[in-house]
């Protein structure tokens, strides 16, 4: 706590009896779980023995295994597939959001708009809610778009 406070994530105060209390900063909301927007389900993916087998700067390899694409490990551990998609959905929606608050009008005449590799089909989601005249399709794999909360009727999924 005391690195983070030092970098500015969270705030820290000594109290007459020598006791820090920490404090959030605006940089630390991002890592409130129960937050509209946060990163935390990114985050928690980031010591999981599965997830750090895919990453290319993994120095830790014969710690974890061989090295696996993370969407290879998802169709075969629901569990993980589950945490794997909450932490790109997470950062879909705040992409989403700033797309759909600076982007006003640069979806004035599109009628269809197809999301490959768009998870549980979040971004489309959302932006088909905002704009009713778009049709959207969300292009994923089979265990991916058989998570996927539903959606309006004017956005589906389909299985590669």
């Amino acid at each position: 706590m005391w690195f983070l406070a030092h970098k500015r994530v969270f705030t820290s105060q000594l109290t007459e009896d020598g006791t820090t209390l920490y404090g959030l900063t605006h940089a630390a909301k991002w890592l409130l779980q129960d937050a509209e927007l946060t990163l935390a389900p990114l985050l928690q993916m980031q010591p999981d023995k599965t997830w750090m087998k895919c990453q290319p700067f993994n120095r830790y390899v014969e710690e974890v295994g061989d090295k696996v694409e993370p969407w290879d490990n998802s169709a075969v551990h629901p569990e993980y597939n589950e945490r794997f998609n909450a932490a790109m959905a997470c950062t879909a929606k705040i992409v989403v959001n700033a797309v759909l608050l600076n982007y006003e009008n640069g979806f004035d005449g599109v009628k269809l708009l197809i999301d490959v590799g768009g998870g549980i089909r979040l971004m489309i989601g959302e932006i088909v809610k905002a704009h009713p005249q778009i049709s959207g399709i969300n292009f994923d794999l089979p265990h991916v778009v058989a998570t996927a909360p539903d959606y309006p009727a004017r956005s589906c999924s389909c299985q590669r």
